[in-house]
């Protein structure tokens, strides 16, 4: 037996080739007449395969949407399900058709937190994942955006300057220079570890930033780790070497019991955020004028990278995790630990 989701778009799409190839008319109604007709021949006009193309790109997207719902309510503490979170994201979504203020606030956060509701989570709870939610959507979206703004208020339109000639350095602004220095920290493998790390650690300790008792028992933990931290920063794992680092993630997990999903699906909808977004699409479309689209390309290069790079999937990935989920277990069971 098919699920409901799958009948739905089944018959969704069948609508709209019906629509699509149909030569019905409305009657004596002209205004009626006149918006059918329009609205067809928009659908005629789009090419199938742009349409394909179009789905295949944006269904994964909002998957990742879910992703955050999902994380955003393990990291409140709330009950969510993966699936459910995929529902609540879906239905948000569909609302979102309905502009009437900017970047839909207020229609999304009703919009969700009636979905939540749905699924039985209490009115106070679903509305304040709804407006953690938008907030983190609102955040990685407009935070590339915000730092474009800056570097055209400026004066610098490309990336291209950093990476000039000494002569061109020379007239470097200040700004550009310390640009150029942060993206060397984060392009290269050994610094980006610990500097991801810490970032990461400091977002999922957001619902507990006025808890002086967790800083305090995170500020432990990290102190605990930091052999480890010296020993990731040391040492590249070339090749097949980067198998070890998964063996020694799996080990963690079982020996510690630690499966934080949330904390899971923050690195790696960050690190991909970095690396394919960021990187792979932002900065070689401004430094050198690539496609928008390059980012598509640019993750099986990720997923490949021989080099210790932090555009190295096999090898920062597990590393980060086993920082992040090691952090969040001695923080949870501080044990010998506690001060």
């Amino acid at each position: 037996m098919l699920p409901v989701p799958a009948v739905v778009l089944a018959a969704a799409a069948g609508a709209l080739f019906w629509f699509r190839h149909s030569t019905l008319e409305w009657g004596q109604s002209e205004t009626l007449n006149r918006v059918w007709s329009t609205a067809r021949h928009a659908l005629r006009a789009l090419p199938p395969r742009a349409v394909l193309r179009a789905f295949v790109l944006t269904v994964p997207s909002w998957l990742l949407e879910s992703v955050v719902v999902y994380g955003a309510a393990h990291a409140l503490g709330l009950e969510l399900s993966l699936t459910a979170a995929a529902a609540v994201t879906a239905f948000t979504i569909l609302f979102q058709v309905v502009h009437l203020t900017p970047g839909g606030s207020g229609v999304y956060e009703a919009s969700m937190t009636v979905a939540l509701q749905a699924q039985g989570m209490p009115g106070g709870e679903a509305l304040t994942l709804a407006v953690l939610t938008h907030g983190l959507k609102f955040a990685y979206a407009f935070g590339p955006g915000a730092l474009l703004g800056v570097l055209a208020v400026t004066g610098l339109p490309t990336l291209s300057r950093i990476r000039a000639s000494r002569e061109d350095s020379k007239r470097a602004g200040q700004f550009e220079i310390v640009a150029a220095r942060l993206w060397n920290v984060l392009n290269e493998g050994k610094p980006f570890t610990p500097v991801f790390v810490l970032g990461l650690l400091v977002l999922l300790g957001l619902p507990h930033l006025t808890d002086g008792g967790y800083w305090t028992r995170q500020a432990v933990a990290l102190a605990a780790l930091t052999p480890l931290f010296v020993v990731f920063y040391r040492y590249a794992f070339p090749l097949h070497l980067r198998g070890g680092l998964w063996v020694a993630l799996a080990v963690a997990m079982v020996a510690f019991r630690v499966v934080d999903v949330a904390a899971i699906a923050l690195v790696l909808a960050t690190y991909l955020g970095f690396t394919v977004v960021l990187w792979g699409s932002i900065y070689y479309h401004l430094r050198i004028g690539t496609a928008w689209t390059n980012g598509f390309r640019f993750w099986r290069l990720v997923l490949e990278n021989p080099d210790p790079t932090s555009g190295n999937f096999l090898e920062q990935v597990p590393k980060v995790l086993i920082l992040v989920l090691l952090s969040g277990f001695l923080v949870d069971h501080p044990g010998p630990l506690s001060i």
